[in-house]
């Protein structure tokens, strides 16, 4: 920590060529109220003082005879300084030690003052200014560490998320994306499809974030965004085809069903693996790797939904209590399209009464879509029996999606 000491000086004695009498930078940041920060801001600019490169000097080495007190004063300086900290920061990634360059960046990761994402930005790109024999390995994975902290700590609303992406080293593109995944929202995902036309080469890279992501945002996923999956899914041996038969399965994109039941007999067993698992989890039906047994189901399926979904649907409102109860059994037994099959289901759901109410409720407990949620939530409660109130908390309770891992 002591090897800052030689450059803060210098730089230090340079901006110190002051009356007899005044007070130094470090002077005045150890005397700097933290409370009155913009006094002592105003003070050191009429001076022409690098002032954070004497807040890093205190932050870093402490400065002579510095105390507690002192450092929260320069730390809480610091946020009126971004321009000279940008300054500051680009000579030392040019021209300081090593040890000076590992140990700037460390603080400045640590430290948690970093609010501005442009600054950010900058030490993420500082980190392959330092990748030179005088750098050990252990020097640069520190500095990686700290620029990819302070950079993750700006995704958290996804501001700036394609500056970060277009500037961060490609080194820094997984950490960078594990944040954001981390971070699961319907937002999140939609900011992230809008970068897959824009960055190829990472294309598989955004895919394995997306998927994470997606599986912790309820279903149904943005249009677009599957929309685009489905363009790389269907194009084999693009970039990011891989990742993006995984990907449709995690957006439970229903369209992709016919393509991925095309690779079921791709000439890659690990493309078939990961095609089967993502129809199963689309279409919450396992029937094997055989791609003629999905074939005939998938005709099948289309053809329902296509002649006799919406009547079934229909017939939920019939005064005949028997034909209520024949299109209840007939929905009982569909599982696909799930998330439209939900939605209809739940909003006819007024229609019904008693028994029916309750079967109703447990058909949507095993389609298990949230697109059922909004229409649930707006059924009057004070219409129901105490048999159907229970019946509907526990839909919705089911069908609520759990908040995300963190």
């Amino acid at each position: 920590m002591r090897s800052l000491v030689p450059l803060a000086r210098v730089a230090l004695a340079l901006l110190c060529a002051l009356p007899a009498g005044a007070q130094t930078a470090d002077e005045l940041l150890r005397r700097c109220d933290p409370a009155n920060v913009e006094a002592t801001a105003a003070q050191l600019r009429q001076r022409g003082a690098p002032a954070a490169e004497a807040c890093i000097t205190l932050l870093v080495q402490g400065g002579e005879g510095a105390t507690a007190a002192s450092n929260a004063a320069a730390l809480a300086a610091l946020p009126a300084f971004l321009d000279e900290l940008r300054e500051a920061l680009a000579r030392t990634t040019r021209e300081g030690s090593p040890v000076e360059k590992q140990r700037g960046l460390d603080v400045l990761g640590s430290v948690g003052f970093v609010r501005d994402l442009t600054l950010a930005l900058e030490l993420a790109a500082a980190y392959p200014l330092c990748q030179n024999a005088c750098v050990s390995e252990t020097a640069r994975v520190d500095l990686r560490g700290s620029a990819t902290r302070i950079v993750a700590r700006h995704l958290k609303d996804l501001a700036g998320i394609e500056q970060v992406l277009e500037h961060c080293p490609t080194e820094f593109m997984l950490p960078m994306l594990d944040a954001l995944a981390a971070n699961a929202s319907r937002e999140g995902l939609v900011a992230l499809g809008r970068l897959l036309e824009g960055v190829e080469p990472s294309s598989g890279l955004l895919l394995v974030a997306i998927g994470r992501m997606a599986r912790n945002v309820p279903a149904p996923h943005d249009p677009q965004l599957r929309t685009s999956v489905r363009w790389i899914l269907e194009r084999d041996g693009a970039s990011g085809f891989r990742e993006a038969v995984l990907c449709a399965g995690a957006l439970d994109d229903e369209l992709a069903v016919e393509p991925l039941i095309g690779l079921l007999e791709h000439e890659n067993p690990g493309v078939r693996l990961d095609a089967l698992w993502s129809l199963e989890r689309i279409t919450g039906t396992k029937l094997g790797p055989r791609k003629e047994r999905w074939t005939n189901w998938w005709r099948e399926q289309e053809l329902w939904w296509d002649t006799q979904a919406r009547a079934r649907l229909e017939d939920l409102g019939s005064s005949d209590g028997a034909v209520r109860g024949a299109a209840l059994n007939e929905l009982l037994r569909r599982r696909f399209p799930r998330h439209p099959l939900a939605r209809g289901l739940a909003e006819k759901l007024e229609l019904l009464k008693g028994a029916d109410f309750q079967q109703a409720c447990a058909t949507l407990e095993g389609l298990g879509s949230p697109a059922a949620l909004e229409p649930l939530r707006q059924i009057d409660r004070k219409r129901l029996g105490a048999p159907q109130q229970a019946a509907l908390e526990k839909c919705l309770a089911k069908l609520a999606p759990p908040p995300p891992a963190r």
